[in-house]
C-alpha cells in the first residue's frame, strides 16, 4: 500500500509539474495508479477542427502521452 500511494504522489507531482508548463493550473490535472499508472491533462483550448470537442492530454505508462479529441 505504501508504494502504491508513493508512487501516485510521484506520478502526482509529474504531472502537475506537466500542466504548469503548459500554463494551466493543477486542477487541471489527474492521476491514478491501478493496474497501470495514468494521468490525464484537460487543456484549456479547442482545435479550430473540433469546436465542440475538449482536447486533453492522456498518459498511461504503456503508451506515454497522447492527445485525445
Amino acid at each position: 500500500m505504501a508504494t502504491t500511494q508513493a508512487v501516485e504522489s510521484a506520478l502526482r507531482g509529474y504531472i502537475e509539474r506537466v500542466a504548469a508548463l503548459l500554463g494551466l493550473d493543477s486542477g487541471s490535472a489527474s492521476c491514478e495508479v491501478a493496474e497501470w499508472a495514468s494521468g490525464y491533462i484537460a487543456l484549456a483550448r479547442r482545435l479550430p477542427r473540433w469546436p465542440d470537442h475538449d482536447v486533453a492530454l492522456p498518459r498511461d505508462q504503456r503508451h506515454g502521452w497522447a492527445p485525445a479529441v
